[in-house]
């Protein structure tokens, strides 16, 4: 989702902060690797947990969608650490739902 053309909308006053998102697609990426704050039945693919919550409400206030259009990650696959996952989330997706330590290195990025 591209927000800089949102953003220049808000800046020039041509829609609200409380409608900026209205209408929109949000691309979410959430960490599905045993959290519990993120939980997917792999029998079903049903998802749920504290975070699909949060989204679910944020969406219904903001008047945007994201059930048809989010990612997951689980751990690092081999060669990578948790700094690489964030690198890649924060730059594949609109928002990354879940927590990463705030580490120096991270800061640099």
């Amino acid at each position: 989702t591209n927000v800089c053309d949102l953003n220049s909308k808000y800046i020039r006053g041509d829609i609200t902060l409380r409608d900026g998102l209205k209408g929109t697609t949000i691309n979410p990426v959430f960490g599905d690797w045993g959290s519990g704050f993120f939980i997917r039945d792999r029998e079903t693919g049903k998802i749920e947990g504290l975070l699909v919550e949060m989204m679910d409400i944020l969406a219904d206030r903001a008047g945007f969608t994201w059930r048809d259009s989010y990612g997951t990650y689980g751990t690092p696959p081999e060669g990578k650490d948790w700094s690489d996952v964030a690198l890649w989330s924060a730059n594949s997706y609109d928002v990354v739902v879940d927590y990463f330590y705030r580490t120096t290195e991270r800061l640099g990025l």
